[in-house]
């Protein structure tokens, strides 16, 4: 059960990192265009 928790937080995680890394791009490509 502990490790079901670990690999979820760590799914939440890399989600979490790739949704930041994508409204990034976007603001970037709003200030480019």
């Amino acid at each position: 059960m502990k490790i079901l928790k670990v690999l979820k937080n760590g799914m939440d995680f890399k989600f979490d990192q790739a949704l930041k890394v994508l409204c990034a791009l976007l603001v970037a490509a709003q200030l480019f265009l």
